[in-house]
């Protein structure tokens, strides 16, 4: 599912730029 994995990498750096 590429679209599943989209949404994960958007999240993940949705985190990231939180983080920061």
């Amino acid at each position: 599912m590429p679209l599943a994995k989209k949404v994960i990498e958007i999240s993940s750096v949705r985190r990231d730029k939180k983080l920061l």
